[in-house]
């Protein structure tokens, strides 16, 4: 207090200087708005993925959807034999499996809008409650994600979809368990965590670009085709690539490298500025990728990873008013804050430094004014007489300036305004207790200029120690810039790098952590009982934290060569065998049935993005495989079948932007270019689909604006539209499939070209319901001749409600309800606490 109270400047008084001396460190070390913020983002992604998935439901998985769910269900219980509930649900985990075949289609839209208004829920929570939301909404979550992802089949087979889950998964540890309004600081593991799924995902996704030795990675040239040949570009992707300069490409792959290489390593770094940097070089990347790709929710995903490496006073500004200058050369301030305080000060336990000898002199400085006047205090002052809490605070606020030095225990508590916190589990009434707790409480503050500079220090070194790794990969001959490291290189650096920070993660971070968040939970613990409660509860968490980094952590080996690892670790004289010998082990049989369960349920994976370049000719140019499906009547004038976002036939059309929001048959279309029809049979199912005319098929394909204008017959066009009584789309009689590769190109006359384009070779052979070698194929496949589109489905009032919401709006309105009835109900159970327990124990734990 002495030492703030000098810095300050004139003197102040005691509670300007506790402020001047907090306002310093304020958020350093803490991650309530972190947690917030993380919260929030990844409840935006849920709300991406259930509202996309919502619409194209019926098309992807319906009964006469390209890969119908009532199928895959019925074919697993035929094969596996599986009679009872609990065998069909662990054999392949979804809640579809609840019900009966014909109301599969109606579940499955009830559960995506379902999770498409509990992640509405979920971020108002993260927005305006100070625990950051609940457990159970984040469980839910994941739970039915889950259950989707498992019957998605090719269609929820993406990377980012498999990282949902693991981190949605972490996101149950990270929130409130109950309560919204929680004042519980996050606890450390669950950050960790996230920190390390970001540094997993980060490092295998550059790594692979290297060890794959795709030569437009090694050559530093991977954007010049990257921009053209990427699923669904975005206009800027076509600004990027008409008029980018070539070296300022090649500066971008090899920031893109350093990124996602020796740059990961300081997301996990001990210090909190090297962390920070981390963090920002992230969002710098991934604000890039997302201005030129529509690559879905998965860089707002990979934003929330990033940010969960910042605490609070990194992320400060944005949600502080803007802090000025003191013009008596005080402490600044922010304009939201009084410069002092003009009536007394309300506080909770909760906010009570858990040190004795603080928190009482705290209480001192915050005490109501005492029923004698201001004279009588002085009075009793100059007579030498000890002074109550209440006469204290009187002077000071009279004479604008701190008394003298005075021992905080020879305070009466009886005379003042509040009642005096009970013990905590540490405090003692004898006097060697009190002074070995003022004088850690003293040391405490001393080490903490100490810890300050240490952390400094060893943060710019640490930040300095991943640039010099970054910039040992290449080599800069005057504006030209190469990579200068192979495959061997990589690997060495690789397994040496890598156990090692396996072991310190679970070595080192994981019980520091823990261990310190238990100390401060345990000293602000009410009594003996909780405390032990508590210190039971932090040993299980920190042995359920190790387990879950073994998921975490255990995909890295696929990019850790095990001989290289043995060989590389040798050599400094460090424990062998890669990193599986690094991670934490708890028995073979505990190990193995953990590793079954992470995969079952989808907890960790390897990660590895755009391994290889594609589109490269065989001459270099830049070659993007499209097909093109096109229809005919009569077999002899075809005519396109138009998509609504990836390129179309028509090369004037320009690139849209559609993330978050993910078309899963454009983004499959581009996956089936890059090899065979017959490779794809989900696609034949396609075809079959639309030469029948289904019409959530067709509305996966266009929206209907261009259907009636732009195909002869009105192809797609059902209803009244296309005067068709039993509900079918106006269908071609035959499709067939054009292998076309297109690059962007510059504007060559008045009219705007985007695209251009050259025929490659047939893709698919034209295709009719009276061609046998189709229908025979579709029968194999699964029985789709029965009919039960005229059963009557009963889903029970809450899902019916829930399947009746189909827009973002409805999302809106339910899911801010559904937020204020948990806030609701937590103010309830607040209140029924109070009258039950008192305010002391319920404000205490």
């Amino acid at each position: 207090l002495a030492r703030a109270h000098a810095e300050a400047g004139p003197p102040i008084g005691r509670v300007r200087a506790i402020r001047a001396m907090v306002a310093r460190r304020i958020g350093v070390g803490e991650h309530s708005l972190v947690r917030r913020l993380v919260l929030f983002l990844v409840a935006l992604c849920y709300l991406a993925a259930f509202a996309s998935l919502r619409d194209q439901w019926r098309g992807l998985f319906g009964r006469n959807g390209v890969t119908p769910v009532d199928a895959l269900l019925a074919q697993v219980q035929k094969n596996g034999g599986l009679s009872s509930l609990v065998d069909r649900i662990w054999t392949m985990p979804t809640l579809l499996w609840l019900g009966d075949t014909p109301s599969v289609d109606a579940m499955g839209e009830a559960m995506c809008s379902a999770g498409a208004v509990l992640s509405v829920t979920a971020a108002s929570l993260a927005l305006f409650t100070r625990g950051g939301g609940s457990s159970i909404v984040f469980g839910a979550l994941w739970g039915m994600y889950l259950s989707l992802f498992h019957v998605g089949q090719v269609f929820l087979s993406f990377q980012w979809d498999i990282l949902l889950l693991e981190v949605g998964f972490v996101c149950i540890w990270l929130s409130p368990k109950l309560r919204p309004t929680s004042r519980d600081p996050p606890h450390p593991a669950g950050l960790w965590l996230l920190r390390f799924i970001c540094f997993k995902l980060m490092l295998m996704s550059g790594a692979v670009k290297i060890q794959s030795e795709c030569p437009t990675w090694l050559g530093l040239t991977a954007l010049d085709y990257h921009f053209d040949t990427q699923p669904l570009p975005t206009p800027l992707a076509w600004w990027a690539s008409t008029h980018v300069p070539r070296e300022v490409k090649r500066f971008g792959v090899a920031a893109s490298l350093a990124i996602e290489g020796p740059l990961t390593t300081l997301l996990i770094a001990p210090f909190r500025r090297a962390r920070t940097a981390g963090a920002y070089s992230q969002l710098l990347l991934q604000a890039t990728i997302a201005a030129t790709g529509n690559y879905t929710f998965f860089n707002l995903l990979t934003v929330a990873l990033a940010c969960s490496a910042l605490d609070d006073a990194s992320l400060g500004r944005l949600f502080r008013g803007r802090r000025r200058a003191d013009p008596n050369g005080g402490e600044t301030h922010s304009d939201d804050e009084p410069e002092t305080p003009k009536t007394p000060v309300a506080i909770d336990h909760d906010d009570l430094p858990a040190n004795p000898s603080a928190r009482r002199k705290l209480i001192d400085l915050l005490s109501p004014n005492s029923r004698k006047t201001v004279d009588g205090a002085a009075q009793d002052l100059k007579e030498g007489k000890l002074l109550t809490r209440e006469q204290i605070s009187t002077l000071e606020r009279a004479q604008n300036t701190p008394l003298p030095d005075f021992d905080p225990d020879s305070v009466d508590p009886k005379s003042t305004g509040i009642k005096t916190p009970r013990r905590r589990l540490f405090d003692s009434k004898s006097p060697s207790a009190r002074r070995w707790s003022r004088r850690y409480a003293e040391e405490r503050e001393s080490l903490r200029d100490y810890s300050y500079a240490f952390g400094l220090v060893g943060g710019w070194l640490f930040v300095a120690f991943a640039a010099a790794n970054a910039l040992m990969m290449f080599k800069v001959d005057g504006a030209k810039v190469t990579l200068k490291v192979g495959v061997p290189e990589t690997n060495a650096w690789l397994a040496f790098i890598v156990p090692c920070f396996v072991r310190y993660a679970w070595m080192f971070i994981l019980p520091a952590s823990c261990v310190a968040h238990c100390y401060d939970r345990v000293r602000a613990s009410s009594s003996r009982t909780v405390g032990f409660v508590r210190i039971a509860g932090a040993c299980f968490t920190l042995v359920a934290a190790a387990a879950m980094l073994r998921v975490v952590l255990k995909p890295l080996h696929q990019m850790v060569p095990k001989s290289t690892g043995v060989s590389v670790l040798g050599e400094f004289g460090l424990p062998a065998g890669g990193v599986e010998a690094a991670l934490p082990s708890f028995g073979s049989r505990w190990d193995d049935v953990i590793d079954a369960c992470s995969t079952k349920f989808r907890l960790g994976s390897g990660y590895g993005l755009f391994r290889r370049m594609t589109g490269v000719g065989d001459d270099g140019s830049v070659m993007r495989p499209e097909v093109i499906l096109e229809g005919s009547d009569d077999g002899g004038n075809w005519t396109a079948i138009e998509f609504k976002h990836k390129p179309s036939d028509d090369v004037r059309v320009a690139p849209t932007w559609v993330a978050p929001h993910q078309p899963r048959l454009d983004w499959q279309m581009w996956f089936a270019a890059l090899g065979a029809y017959n490779h794809n049979t989900w696609l034949i199912n396609l075809v079959y689909r639309l030469l029948k005319g289904e019409p959530e098929v067709w509305g996966l394909v266009d929206d209907g604006s261009r259907r009636l204008e732009r195909y002869p017959g009105g192809w797609g066009a059902y209803g009244a539209d296309a005067g068709r009584d039993d509900g079918s789309a106006w269908a071609p009689t035959m499709i067939r499939g054009r292998r076309y590769a297109y690059r962007f190109v510059l504007a060559d006359s008045d009219e705007r070209t985007y695209w251009k384009k050259t025929f490659v070779d047939e893709y698919l052979p034209a295709l009719s319901l009276d061609n046998q070698s189709l229908m025979n194929y579709v029968r194999s496949q699964t029985d789709w001749s029965k009919d039960d589109a005229g059963v009557p489905v009963d889903l029970g009032a809450a899902l019916e409600f829930f399947r009746g919401l189909n827009n973002l709006f409805a999302y809106f309105i339910a899911g801010t309800a559904c937020a204020a009835l948990l806030l609701g109900l937590d103010t309830v159970a607040a209140r029924l606490a109070l009258e039950t327990y008192g305010a002391e124990k319920v404000k205490r734990d």
